[in-house]
């Protein structure tokens, strides 16, 4: 008789026992307004947008001259290494909020477009030669005027096995004159071991200090009342995956 008291109050204890939520049965009956707000707090937030160029492997069957550059190839080696928003996918609904903050971009510059949200997202160039292709690709296009200014911010390497201390110098600056609306800027250095290339922090913070002077002074002051200096932060690969990744 003893034994049989616990059997009982377990049995009563899991009868009671809520069964799963399988379901948001309440969120079809709640106003617009706040199952679009429900949407819109889950977006992502900030994500990186990786740009990278094929494995030198593919590569091997065609020539791209620098001088004379085959923009279709660089098209179809350029690609965005980032899944779309789940949002975009969930339902109607969803996909409506989200296109409020994600807009495909870049079809005529990489392989296939990507979603971005210009304003959050970062638009992370996986080497120097990918920003390269990029650029060139974008300025044949014509993004370059009507896409790249969108963008708020930019990571691309500052030192790398594969790039010079002149070239990590040249292509920020490319894009502190060109992307003249990016207001953050990661430079970003290998996780790596062995030797890599490039200027140190402080000589690099020293010559784009000395650069963005060459920039304003070569702007007409117009130029100068809307351009603003975006911010540099130095930081290592892992790190940047860990914040944005």
């Amino acid at each position: 008789m003893a034994s049989s008291a616990p059997s009982t109050s377990t049995s009563a204890a899991s009868s009671s026992a809520p069964a799963p939520l399988v379901a948001f049965t309440t969120f079809p009956n709640l106003p617009q307004e706040l199952q679009d707000e429900i949407w819109k707090q889950a977006l992502p937030g900030s994500r990186l947008i990786t740009i990278a160029n094929r494995l030198p492997a593919v590569m091997a069957a065609f020539s791209i001259s620098i001088a004379t550059p085959n923009i279709h190839l660089m098209r179809n080696r350029l690609r965005a290494l980032c899944r779309p928003p789940i949002l975009l996918q969930v339902s109607v609904a969803s996909r409506n909020v989200a296109l409020q903050h994600y807009q495909p971009m870049f079809q005529h510059v990489l392989s296939a477009p990507v979603f971005v949200d210009p304003e959050m997202d970062i638009l992370h160039f996986y080497n120097h030669q990918a920003l390269a292709w990029f650029d060139q690709v974008a300025a044949a296009t014509h993004s370059n005027v009507v896409e790249l200014p969108l963008i708020r911010a930019v990571a691309i390497p500052h030192m790398h096995l594969t790039t010079t201390p002149r070239n990590s110098l040249a292509c920020t600056m490319d894009v502190i004159k060109v992307w003249h609306r990016t207001r953050d800027i990661y430079m970003v250095s290998p996780t790596m071991n062995g030797p890599i290339n490039g200027f140190g922090v402080d000589e690099m913070k020293m010559w784009l200090t000395l650069h963005r002077r060459l920039v304003l002074d070569e702007m007409t002051e117009r130029e100068k009342g809307e351009w603003e200096a975006p911010s540099v932060f130095f930081l290592r690969e892992e790190d940047l995956e860990t914040m944005f990744g």
